[in-house]
């Protein structure tokens, strides 16, 4: 392998792991403070056309939403630090092509 690909996977790691971060900074500060939910849905309802849309319904998609970026976030975090320790396990593989 390329020792190109070895700085592309970690260059994609970094921005990834921006990425989880915000995710999972974004997901504890909504789970900690439930009112930033409820302004963003009182917002979305004001400003939409979102009148057949029961707001309990909407609610609950926007914590959904919440748990699903906090708990992929986490797991993209684990993979990423996973996948770093290996390519420095395996870092012979992207030895120079001669």
């Amino acid at each position: 392998l390329k020792q190109s690909l070895k700085d592309w996977l970690k260059v994609n790691a970094y921005v990834s792991i921006a990425f989880a971060a915000l995710s999972v900074i974004d997901g504890i500060a909504a789970l900690a403070n439930p009112q930033v939910i409820e302004q963003a849905m009182q917002q979305a309802m004001e400003q939409s056309a979102m009148n057949g849309v029961d707001p309990t319904m909407l609610q609950t998609m926007m914590q959904f939403v919440v748990y699903f970026l906090l708990i992929y976030g986490v797991l993209l975090l684990v993979h990423i630090v996973l996948s770093l320790r290996l390519v420095k396990l395996y870092s012979f593989l992207f030895s120079k092509e001669k």
